[in-house]
Protein backbone atom coordinates (compact mmCIF):
# COMPACT_ATOMS: atom_id res chain seq x y z
CA UNK A 1 0.00 0.00 0.00
CA UNK A 2 1.35 3.35 -1.10
CA UNK A 3 1.66 5.15 2.51
CA UNK A 4 4.40 6.84 4.18
CA UNK A 5 4.62 5.99 6.91
CA UNK A 6 2.94 2.40 6.83
CA UNK A 7 4.34 0.97 3.12
CA UNK A 8 4.72 -3.07 4.88
CA UNK A 9 0.91 -2.85 5.01
CA UNK A 10 -1.28 -5.98 3.37
CA UNK A 11 -4.53 -6.30 2.40
CA UNK A 12 -6.08 -9.23 1.60
CA UNK A 13 -8.98 -12.03 1.71
CA UNK A 14 -8.06 -15.60 2.40
CA UNK A 15 -10.84 -17.93 2.37
CA UNK A 16 -13.51 -15.56 2.55
CA UNK A 17 -11.51 -13.62 5.52
CA UNK A 18 -10.31 -10.43 5.42
CA UNK A 19 -6.84 -10.25 6.22
CA UNK A 20 -4.33 -7.45 7.04
CA UNK A 21 -0.88 -7.26 7.55
CA UNK A 22 0.64 -4.12 9.75
CA UNK A 23 3.76 -2.44 9.64
CA UNK A 24 6.75 -3.11 12.91
CA UNK A 25 6.70 0.27 13.27
CA UNK A 26 4.47 1.57 15.64
CA UNK A 27 3.17 4.98 14.43
CA UNK A 28 3.11 2.54 11.06
CA UNK A 29 0.97 0.41 12.31
CA UNK A 30 -1.56 2.70 14.20
CA UNK A 31 -1.79 4.52 10.50
CA UNK A 32 -2.90 1.32 8.70
CA UNK A 33 -5.02 1.07 11.61
CA UNK A 34 -6.57 4.17 11.52
CA UNK A 35 -6.81 4.19 7.49
CA UNK A 36 -7.37 0.63 6.73
CA UNK A 37 -8.89 -1.41 9.53
CA UNK A 38 -10.83 0.75 11.22
CA UNK A 39 -13.42 1.72 8.37
CA UNK A 40 -13.17 -2.21 6.91
CA UNK A 41 -14.54 -3.28 10.21
CA UNK A 42 -17.80 -0.54 10.45
CA UNK A 43 -18.51 -1.55 6.97
CA UNK A 44 -17.98 -5.20 7.80
CA UNK A 45 -20.20 -4.78 10.61
CA UNK A 46 -22.37 -1.69 9.17
CA UNK A 47 -21.76 0.65 11.80
CA UNK A 48 -21.94 3.78 10.69
CA UNK A 49 -19.26 5.91 9.72
CA UNK A 50 -18.69 8.65 12.46
CA UNK A 51 -17.86 12.10 10.71
CA UNK A 52 -14.41 13.25 9.93
CA UNK A 53 -13.12 16.87 11.87
CA UNK A 54 -11.55 18.40 8.98
CA UNK A 55 -10.15 22.20 9.68
CA UNK A 56 -9.04 23.97 6.47
CA UNK A 57 -5.44 25.95 7.91
CA UNK A 58 -2.37 27.24 6.75
CA UNK A 59 1.17 25.88 6.92
CA UNK A 60 4.07 27.30 9.25
CA UNK A 61 6.21 25.11 7.24
CA UNK A 62 6.71 23.53 4.20
CA UNK A 63 5.82 19.47 4.07
CA UNK A 64 7.86 17.34 1.81
CA UNK A 65 6.28 14.33 0.64
CA UNK A 66 7.74 11.08 -1.45
CA UNK A 67 5.89 10.69 -4.89
CA UNK A 68 4.46 8.02 -5.23
CA UNK A 69 2.80 7.31 -1.69
CA UNK A 70 0.21 8.91 0.50
CA UNK A 71 1.98 10.96 3.00
CA UNK A 72 0.70 11.04 6.71
CA UNK A 73 1.98 14.05 8.21
CA UNK A 74 1.58 14.68 12.28
CA UNK A 75 0.90 18.55 12.75
CA UNK A 76 0.63 20.34 15.97
CA UNK A 77 -1.54 23.70 15.98
CA UNK A 78 0.14 27.76 16.23
CA UNK A 79 -2.58 29.81 16.77
CA UNK A 80 -4.79 29.42 14.02
CA UNK A 81 -2.16 27.84 11.79
CA UNK A 82 -0.55 24.54 11.50
CA UNK A 83 3.32 22.76 11.54
CA UNK A 84 4.47 19.18 10.40
CA UNK A 85 6.26 17.89 13.82
CA UNK A 86 10.03 17.75 13.06
CA UNK A 87 11.32 13.90 13.91
CA UNK A 88 8.07 12.42 13.48
CA UNK A 89 9.30 8.83 12.25
CA UNK A 90 7.89 5.65 12.17
CA UNK A 91 9.21 4.37 15.28
CA UNK A 92 8.29 7.71 16.91
CA UNK A 93 5.21 6.89 19.04
CA UNK A 94 4.85 9.77 21.00
CA UNK A 95 4.78 12.09 17.24
CA UNK A 96 1.13 10.64 17.52
CA UNK A 97 0.94 11.80 21.31
CA UNK A 98 2.13 15.54 20.25
CA UNK A 99 0.02 15.62 17.14
CA UNK A 100 -3.47 17.72 17.24
CA UNK A 101 -4.23 16.13 13.98
CA UNK A 102 -2.88 15.08 10.40
CA UNK A 103 -2.41 16.06 6.71
CA UNK A 104 -2.68 14.18 3.83
CA UNK A 105 -0.27 14.12 1.09
CA UNK A 106 -1.72 12.77 -2.23
CA UNK A 107 0.53 10.66 -4.05
CA UNK A 108 0.85 12.73 -7.04
CA UNK A 109 2.96 15.77 -4.94
CA UNK A 110 6.28 16.36 -3.29
CA UNK A 111 4.14 18.20 -0.59
CA UNK A 112 2.92 21.90 0.36
CA UNK A 113 4.49 25.14 0.69
CA UNK A 114 4.88 26.75 3.95
CA UNK A 115 1.81 29.26 3.62
CA UNK A 116 -0.39 26.84 1.50
CA UNK A 117 -3.92 25.66 2.77
CA UNK A 118 -4.10 22.30 3.55
CA UNK A 119 -7.05 20.03 5.27
CA UNK A 120 -6.58 19.30 8.99
CA UNK A 121 -7.80 15.99 10.09
CA UNK A 122 -8.31 16.65 13.56
CA UNK A 123 -7.55 13.16 15.98
CA UNK A 124 -9.89 12.02 17.75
Amino acid sequence: IGVSPGKPTALGIVNNVPVVCLPGYPVAGLIALYLFVHPGIRKLTAIPELPELILKRRLVAKISSKIGYVGFVRVVFEGDKVRPLVGAGAGILSSVAKADGYVLVPENLEGYAEGEEVDVFLIE
